[in-house]
């Protein structure tokens, strides 16, 4: 099982790298797609990492600057990343509401 769930996580961090890369592409031109992948993830991973920074604030943006990503990518990937955050984090929420009263009637 746990296999399975790197190879889960394996994948969405290469799907939201390839976003991130055709975010970096609209402000940018011509980028590396790898680097943005591995921007990305580099970013993702030290940004869980930095407990000083909620929500790793700050953090994803300076490794970004690192990999010479425009400010304008930047700022759209932070927006887009908040949004789909919060929606995840509504819908858990209810869905672990809705377990949690399905298992109180049983």
């Amino acid at each position: 099982n746990w296999i399975m769930a790197v190879l889960v996580a394996l994948c969405a961090w290469v799907v939201a790298g390839l976003a991130f890369a055709l975010a970096a592409h609209i402000f940018s031109g011509q980028v590396s797609t790898i680097n943005m992948i591995a921007a990305n993830a580099i970013a993702f991973g030290a940004s869980i990492l930095a407990v000083f920074a909620p929500g790793g604030l700050g953090v994803r943006e300076t490794i970004f600057t690192y990999f010479s990503v425009a400010l304008g990518a930047i700022v759209l990937w932070r927006l887009i990343t908040m949004a789909v955050d919060g929606v995840v984090g509504v819908v858990a929420a209810v869905l672990i509401r809705k377990q949690t009263k399905a298992t109180r009637r049983t």
